[in-house]
């Protein structure tokens, strides 16, 4: 690629099936479908250095059905006066988007304080010793010292940091030389890697393990290697009668997150379509597809 030629790439969102009650499966991740490459012609690779390889079975870092737009832009100007250049790709997608791990590995970093050019993020050393960073995550869902598989949701897109006034995206980084710094010839360009690398099912397809606490509305989560998972929160404490449940409502191929209230068998849904915007009866959900695929809301 010479200098100043410029390409971007689009995933595109795969349609899903339809709703699934939220058991043990629930990693609060809940996608699935593949998604498209990236669109041709190839970059050519970065020059080498010494050190590890990112591998071509590496998974795209953010897991279908999520649409992701990401170009070339590696050493962009930032900062007043291009006082620095940007030294990864910015992959942007829906806000709570899963963002993966690309290869199996640790996680050796993990900053859960809104601070800093890079907010929240996420230092994950691969298998084959090149390290990944993640940056403006809105949430970490991973702690130091954790073994991920390839494919695991290690945190949430988001807009933390500098990215406070742009859209959400994933800031994310490749080291060869499996350090934790952006100094360069150790870090290169990501966008040859995340080209060739297709989007994948979070957790690479197998679930793991989630007991839910009507009690304290946790889910306690672990890994289908059994790691533990970070644990998550959804709905209220000590409401037997609502149980969290998940499903495509809309039919836009993601699913979101409602609660179901055994009295009177609604979900007030998350993300729902112009129908009923506040709670739909679950019995309907041939309706809200239509009503998805009329434009109507």
């Amino acid at each position: 690629m010479r200098p100043g030629d410029h390409l971007t790439a689009r995933r595109r969102r795969v349609p899903r099936a339809v709703a699934m009650l939220l058991t043990a499966a629930l990693a609060l991740g809940g996608v699935s479908v593949t998604g498209a490459g990236a669109q041709t012609p190839e970059p050519d690779a970065p020059r080498a250095v010494a050190g590890a390889q990112p591998p071509e079975t590496n998974t795209f870092p953010i897991a279908a059905p999520a649409e992701v737009s990401f170009s070339d832009d590696w050493h962009a100007c930032r900062g007043s006066g291009c006082s620095r250049q940007h030294k990864g790709n910015d992959l942007f997608a829906d806000e709570g988007s899963p963002a993966v791990a690309v290869e199996p590995g640790v996680i050796a970093k993990v900053d859960n304080t809104d601070d800093g050019l890079g907010g929240l993020t996420v230092w994950l050393r691969g298998a084959s010793g090149v390290t990944y960073y993640y940056a403006h995550n809105a949430e970490n869902l991973v702690t130091e010292g954790e073994e991920v598989v390839q494919g695991q949701v290690i945190a949430l897109v988001g807009r933390t940091g500098n990215a406070a006034t742009t859209p959400p995206h994933v800031h994310f980084q490749i080291n060869v030389c499996g350090t934790f710094t952006s100094t360069e010839p150790c870090t290169v360009n990501p966008f040859p890697f995340l080209s060739r690398w297709g989007q994948g099912l979070v957790d690479g397809g197998p679930d793991g393990v989630a007991w839910y606490d009507p009690g304290t509305a946790g889910w306690g989560r672990r890994s289908d290697t059994g790691a533990d998972l970070a644990p998550v929160t959804f709905g209220p404490a000590g409401v037997p009668d609502v149980l969290p449940l998940a499903g495509d409502w809309d039919g836009d191929g993601r699913d979101a997150v409602g609660l179901y209230q055994r009295a009177d068998a609604v979900d007030p849904r998350i993300g729902a379509c112009g129908c009923d915007r506040t709670r739909v009866d679950v019995a309907c959900q041939h309706r809200l597809s239509q009503c998805a695929g009329s434009g109507d809301g």
